[in-house]
């Protein structure tokens, strides 16, 4: 699951994609469960404390917040997602499925529009493998992932490669827990705050790429980055966000609003009258939350009817590795 924008700016403007932000994902991997554990089935009500608190700092409110949502039995929710890029507006409207025993399935659904032109994305988890359906105009792909293959070779990989193992911990592909690790992962979080969004109590966290993330999004500044240096953000691709902000609600960290955010370029003349202030690159928001439905596991099932499915495993295998030795010192 990823929300986000168009993977590259040569293509026409398409739903989010697993490919973020760099034909890899930062964020939807695997959590609790490890790929190719568990044999899915009927969910089991997994009781769910009020999260404690130990800390207000970003990096643990949204660690807390993974293992919440990771804990709740099921989730339903629909979901709104806006895209501002290219001087194009896209809207998208779709839903979210998730239950978490004995493995976790989840299913996402978007529908996102651009004018009269209409994308759809479908991505379904049924605890071994995960569909990834899109149709764009009349343009439609199936690519499917072999979750417990990315895990072996990913165990492999820790293996042969011991410096590496942080960056490849648990990736995979997990759903909406594993989106906020990665957040941990590629942001650099400030402490939380307390604001009212939509009459709701909530945490605001913000973030910047943490400096490893920055080299390997902007390859010809990274020996200046890694020498501590401040890089030239100019030169961050343009589909691109710089900043994070995250909602969590105080009550149930559940993160019902993510905004990526990019800092204009400045420019002598465009002072004169634009604010510099970062704008949405994206947003994705989650509303009309419920907990602890009952959820049919036919669900998480995909049928693609005769399409026909790209194994996608390897590919995804690679990208992960050659995100993993990018961000490694």
């Amino acid at each position: 699951m990823q929300p986000g924008y168009p993977r590259d700016p040569r293509r026409p403007p398409a739903p989010p994609t697993t490919n973020y932000p760099t034909d890899v994902q930062h964020a939807s991997y695997l959590a609790a469960a490890k790929p190719g554990e568990g044999r899915g089935g009927a969910p089991v009500a997994v009781p769910v404390a009020p999260p404690a608190l130990a800390s207000q700092r970003g990096s643990d409110l949204i660690s807390a917040a993974a293992r919440s949502v990771a804990s709740r039995a099921s989730i339903t929710a629909k979901l709104r997602q806006e895209i501002e890029l290219f001087d194009q507006h896209l809207i998208g409207a779709g839903n979210y499925w998730q239950i978490s025993a004995p493995v976790r399935l989840w299913r996402l659904e978007l529908v996102l529009k651009n004018g009269e032109r209409q994308s759809v994305l479908q991505q379904v988890c049924n605890g071994r493998q995960v569909s990834i359906f899109e149709r764009i105009g009349e343009q439609q792909t199936l690519k499917q992932l072999d979750l417990a293959q990315i895990h072996q070779a990913l165990v492999a990989e820790q293996q042969a490669h011991p410096k590496r193992g942080p960056a490849l911990a648990d990736w995979g592909t997990g759903g909406l827990p594993q989106l906020l690790d990665g957040v941990t992962r590629a942001w650099e979080l400030t402490a939380g705050e307390q604001v009212t969004w939509h009459n709701k109590k909530v945490w605001k966290v913000t973030g910047v790429w943490k400096k490893e993330m920055l080299a390997a999004l902007i390859p010809d500044q990274k020996e200046k980055i890694r020498k501590g240096a401040a890089p030239d953000m100019t030169r961050l691709p343009p589909h691109l966000p710089d900043t994070l902000v995250v909602y969590l609600g105080v009550s149930d960290l559940f993160p019902y609003r993510i905004e990526y955010l990019r800092t204009p370029r400045p420019s002598w003349y465009a002072r004169l009258w634009t604010s510099t202030e970062p704008r949405p690159v994206a947003t994705f928001e989650l509303f009309d939350v419920v907990f602890g439905h009952t959820i049919d596991p036919r669900l998480f099932t995909f049928s693609p009817g005769n399409l026909a499915a790209n194994n996608a495993t390897e590919d995804q295998i690679a990208q992960i590795k050659n995100l993993a030795e990018a961000l490694t010192p």
